[in-house]
């Protein structure tokens, strides 16, 4: 059950999050999604790759940077007040890649959509955990894998019509599921107590799908 939980928390680590996002999002069958289909195998790749490189590769940059810097004191980030910077710099670079996307929008036309509102609920809980990591330790990997369910689920609510609803219903119930294991996985290796766990759960999925459901973004 070590294995099986350790393995849980890596695979659906917070930094994985945004582009397990973007993924599912292509899965909607819908005439706004389809623009992104429609893209060159070239600007697909433009794309994700702007995903990989603001909410992977940059945040992993940055986490390297303090360590070395002893701004952190360990990988894990287990004391939440170092937890701070790590968020507020995550923030930032979803602004960054929100810009570029908003850019990329204006100069060639309807590609992103729907998929702003789930840039703007990421930068607000960032902006949030930071603000609570100050005084207390949320789970962020329960925080992260709820706000994907409430994004997916106020995607599904809000997007119509959406030609295989009941493949996306399905998605999001396997999301559901999944947001109870990684709660357990952080619960069963300690890393969080029941508060923390559900406090994330609920952080996550109620900011996401209120922004995602009532299409707020810039």
């Amino acid at each position: 059950m070590r294995y099986f939980t350790k393995a849980i928390s890596v695979i659906f680590h917070p930094v994985f999050i945004p582009m397990m996002a973007f993924m599912l999002y292509l899965q909607i069958d819908h005439f706004n999604v389809a623009n992104l289909h429609n893209l060159t195998e070239v600007g697909f790749w433009v794309i994700f790759g702007a995903i990989c490189m603001f909410t992977f590769i940059m945040p992993v940059l940055s986490l390297n940077m303090m360590k070395n810097a002893y701004v952190i004191s360990d990988w894990e980030v287990s004391n939440h007040k170092e937890r701070v910077p790590l968020l507020i710099t995550s923030a930032v670079f979803l602004c960054c890649l929100y810009y570029m996307f908003t850019y990329l929008e204006s100069n060639s036309g309807s590609i992103f959509e729907n998929f702003f509102s789930v840039l703007m609920g990421g930068i607000i809980l960032a902006t949030l955990a930071a603000i609570i990591s100050h005084f207390w330790k949320i789970s962020l990997h329960a925080m992260m894998i709820s706000a994907l369910a409430g994004a997916m689920i106020g995607l599904t609510a809000t997007m119509s019509p959406i030609i295989n609803k009941e493949e996306m219903v399905l998605y999001n119930s396997i999301l559901l599921l999944i947001v109870g294991i990684v709660g357990f996985a952080r619960l069963h290796q300690k890393a969080h107590n029941i508060l923390q766990v559900l406090a994330g759960m609920a952080l996550g999925f109620s900011v996401m799908f209120v922004v995602v459901n009532q299409e707020w973004y810039i």
